[in-house]
């Protein structure tokens, strides 16, 4: 879910801040009207110019204007204060919007409580290719609501079959998304906008939409991070590659390494006890375990964004026994960064590797028809 929903609300929410050498000139604006602000109200604008800002702003007539000089393209991130209080739903009061050159001048109409649902014009926005984007927002928003309704049992709906509506529609958003790039490829956003979805895409796709931006682009420093990204995830595992070698802590505070495991088949399981679709395919994961690890499976848990405590919980509840850690609780670096090394873009996602440390599969979400399941029937007989 967490790797889906990346992709999903890309364009509602900003991973980072990004700086570009640009023009110096001119000066940018973005205006916020609020169509029933009261007197109390204000608006709180983030983001760059030579260093990361936050200003708030009253509504003054029912608009918060910010104007300041160009520096570099920027995010700004958006956040309304009714009566100058954070909003009674938080993720309702905040839009981002991007500026990309001198004299944009962006307006946001929106109400007090709704700013995510705000028209925005003006820059970029007028683009009529923008238009793609902007329905990628309205179906991100859409499904957003269908995932409450469906986690509080108010829907009909699965949560398997809302996983299923999630995927199909991530691949079209994905794809909306990258060819709003490659038509806008001198436009500092599409820069911006292709480093947010680097990891959803294939490695050797994302360098061929690389290619396609203009040269103005790659040259800047966003072009310049967005090589340095490229580069990380040519470089992280993939099927083939010797498996990193690591050392972390288990949840009883022992050593464990991989290198323990050799002339073993192993399953790195990145988890978390917070995670549904996990917990959901923890009972086939036992079920595979109780078959073939007197055949010679290990598995290794790694539980993400987690505590010690509530991984222990999960792992009685759902019948684990084999060892697990937090990596998140590990004090050596190294082990804290595992999920950059093994480019754990979300979970679930296990990695099978073979008695000779060789990555044999590698599988995101919870599978059907899993590949790990047929190596292992193939070679633990």
């Amino acid at each position: 879910m967490k790797n889906t929903f990346r992709t999903l609300f890309i364009v509602l929410l900003a991973a980072f801040a990004v700086s570009c050498a640009g023009e110096k000139d001119g000066k940018w604006t973005v205006e916020v009207k609020v169509k029933d602000a009261t007197d109390n109200d204000q608006v709180k604008f983030s983001f760059l110019t030579d260093e990361k800002r936050d200003t708030t702003i009253n509504v003054l007539n029912g608009i918060a204007k910010l104007e300041e000089t160009f520096i570099d393209p920027t995010y700004v991130n958006i956040t309304m204060l009714p009566d100058g209080k954070e909003a009674s739903i938080p993720e309702y009061s905040i839009l981002g919007t991007f500026v990309n050159t001198a004299d944009d001048h962006i307006v946001v109409d929106s109400y007090r409580d709704s700013l995510y649902l705000a028209t925005v014009s003006g820059g970029m926005y007028d683009l009529p290719s923008y238009e793609i984007l902007r329905k990628i927002n309205k179906e991100s928003i859409a499904l957003q609501r269908k995932y409450l309704l469906v986690l509080t049992g108010q829907s009909d709906m699965s949560k398997d079959d809302f996983m299923k509506e999630v995927e199909e529609q991530s691949k079209l958003q994905l794809s909306g998304i990258t060819s709003f790039i490659k038509e806008n490829n001198s436009l500092p956003y599409s820069a911006y906008l292709l480093i947010n979805v680097a990891e959803a895409l294939p490695i050797d796709d994302l360098k061929a939409i690389y290619e396609t931006l203009a040269d103005t682009i790659k040259n800047h420093e966003l072009g310049q991070s967005l090589s340095y990204v490229i580069a990380s995830l040519d470089a992280s595992v993939k099927e083939g590659m010797a498996a990193p070698a690591f050392t972390v802590m288990d949840v009883n505070d022992k050593p464990l390494s991989l290198e323990e495991y050799k002339g073993k088949w192993v399953i790195l399981d990145f988890w978390g006890s917070w995670c549904g679709p996990c917990r959901q395919s923890n009972p086939h994961l036992v079920k595979l375990y109780k078959q073939y690890h007197k055949k010679g499976l290990e598995i290794i848990g790694l539980a993400l964004s987690d505590t010690r405590e509530k991984s222990i919980n999960a792992m009685k509840e759902d019948g684990i026994t084999w060892r697990n850690a937090v990596i998140n609780e590990q004090e050596d670096e190294n082990a804290q960064n595992l999920p950059v090394t093994y480019r754990i873009t979300g979970v679930p996602t296990k990695i099978l590797i073979d008695p000779n440390g060789i990555v044999k599969a590698i599988e995101v979400g919870a599978k059907e028809d899993s590949e790990i399941e047929k190596i292992l029937k193939e070679n633990l007989k």
